[in-house]
């Protein structure tokens, strides 16, 4: 019998309180919802989870840049659900300069991309092979061990197709000491605004600071069931 310890950042998102405030369960590092928690509440894959509506709705997350710019490995895992098939992001990192930038999002065509540039260089854009349906749950990994980007979907890892070569890249590839806003279910530009609302659920937010493994994806995906426990025990 194994543990994965505790995440780095762990958002439940049981809140459902007449604050702004999201707990990170594992960690000192709260999220700011742009409405009050109680209003984002709705049903979850596990418990209560945040429905965006895809207008003016997310989460802000900058409190994290400090301690994720200077990562080359790292993993995210969530569970969404999407309402509707167009551009929607799902997390970004980005300055007000457009300098630099690092985004996972629904794309139109129903796949998800992930791009990493420092304003100059993108230097990884990986799109997912895989198509996602609306109105279904989906459990979403995406890991960095050093040697190269992983993605799972559903406890397992799907083929991806690489735009640009550097496969190693992540946060401390994409100009991190000129970043000033994170957001899940949004993308900030200073020229545009705020651009690219997700519209939908997404439930059980972690952030890993290394790559986890196919086994440890599993067990958190739980055989489709998934878990809330900031540690996961599982056998190989």
């Amino acid at each position: 019998v194994r543990t994965i310890e505790a995440p780095y950042i762990h958002y439940k998102m049981n809140d459902n309180l007449a604050t702004t405030t999201v707990i990170d369960s594992a960690g000192t590092n709260p999220g700011v919802a742009s409405a009050n928690t109680s209003v984002l509440t709705s049903a979850g894959k596990i418990n209560q989870g945040f429905h965006f509506d895809g207008c003016s709705q997310r989460l802000d997350v900058s409190n994290l840049i400090d301690d994720f710019k200077n990562d080359a490995t790292g993993t995210m895992s969530f569970w969404f659900k999407t309402d509707e098939i167009r551009n929607g992001s799902l997390f970004e990192f980005t300055s007000t300069q457009n300098v630099s930038g690092f985004d996972l999002m629904l794309r139109t065509s129903g796949e998800i991309s992930l791009y990493t540039g420092d304003g100059t260089v993108g230097h990884f854009y990986i799109w997912t092979n895989s198509m996602f349906a609306v109105n279904q749950w989906y459990h979403v990994t995406v890991t960095q061990n050093g040697s190269g980007v992983k993605f799972y979907v559903n406890g397992a890892e799907i083929s991806t197709r690489n735009l640009y070569a550097d496969n190693t890249a992540w946060f401390t590839h994409s100009n991190s000491t000129t970043w000033n806003v994170s957001r899940i279910g949004n993308y900030y530009r200073t020229d545009t605004g705020e651009n690219f609302f997700f519209k939908g659920t997404i439930d059980d937010f972690r952030y890993y600071k290394r790559g986890l493994t196919v086994d440890e994806v599993k067990a958190i995906y739980n055989n489709g069931n998934g878990t809330e426990n900031s540690e996961v025990t599982y056998t190989p």
